[in-house]
């Protein structure tokens, strides 16, 4: 990896290594695939390129996506943003971008791959990583109902192939803290003033969210202990996230042939909820 930029994001670097595994990663699984039966291929969101692979065993891909909801909201608008663009043709992202589920996001909100120029290498590779996106037969997203239930909601009326599954919640500061505040009211946020590129905060900005933390503070407590509950729940013996893992291995079964009687499951690509 000596070749790359010393100034490399190290998103850049893990894809990169991730492409440069490709041939070891394809005999790997060949070698699996000839002594024992293999259910599945389920990269992670960096290493898309690997999903072809899943395509050559005859299995089923899947791409594993550890942020949430929102965040492939945002990934599948690129993807949709460049439908038509010709080879080596970049367009740059519109802000405020309104996300499926209420979720408007500013251009300071978005990830910084994001909200780089069209001119960008960055941006670029960007573009052809999340493309690769749409190779994969499932998605499988950190997320539980309630926790984005607008954005869930949006995927579900767009017959997604996205299975949520987990509640760990990382996606990138700033669309974590929009969607901490504006859509789960779990957090407040104080507004930042942008002054020769610094995000400052004044005192006077400070002393209001203190001030509203104090008043508001338990309507605050009330609402995390609300989504800490439905997380459990989620994950409960009847929850739907545990029904929704249990659903995705009866298919993997039903198409290693181990088992049988699912022929009831609806064909068409769906969303589930679960959480770990």
């Amino acid at each position: 990896m000596d070749d790359l930029p010393a100034n490399v994001h190290e998103g850049r670097v893990l894809a990169e290594l991730a492409r440069r595994s490709l041939p070891n990663i394809r005999a790997l699984l060949r070698s699996v695939y000839s002594t024992t039966l293999l259910a599945a291929v389920v990269p992670d969101f960096l290493c898309p390129m690997a999903l072809p692979i899943a395509a050559e065993l005859g299995v089923p891909g899947y791409l594993f996506f550890p942020s949430n909801l929102a965040m492939v909201a945002l990934t599948r608008h690129i993807v949709e943003l460049h439908d038509g663009a010709a080879p080596g043709e970049y367009r740059d992202v519109a802000v405020p971008l309104e996300l499926p589920g209420g979720v408007s996001l500013c251009g300071a909100d978005m990830p910084d791959a994001f909200r780089a120029s069209f001119t960008n290498p960055r941006y670029a590779k960007l573009v052809e990583l999340v493309r690769s996106y749409r190779l994969a037969d499932g998605i499988p997203v950190n997320t539980f109902y309630e926790m984005e239930l607008g954005t869930a909601e949006a995927f579900k009326r767009l017959a997604a192939p996205e299975q949520a599954a987990g509640e760990v919640f990382f996606p990138p500061q700033g669309m974590n803290a929009v969607i901490l505040e504006e859509k789960l009211g779990v957090a407040l946020r104080v507004p930042a003033a942008r002054e020769d590129d610094r995000c400052l905060v004044t005192r006077h900005e400070i002393a209001t969210a203190v001030k509203e933390l104090v008043e508001e503070g338990q309507k605050l407590r009330r609402r995390a202990e609300s989504l800490q509950k439905a997380a459990a729940g989620a994950w409960s013996p009847e929850g739907p996230s545990r029904r929704a893992l249990e659903e995705v291995a009866v298919k993997l079964k039903v198409a290693l042939g181990i088992e049988s009687g699912f022929s009831d499951m609806k064909k068409e690509s769906h969303l589930n909820y679960s959480a770990n």
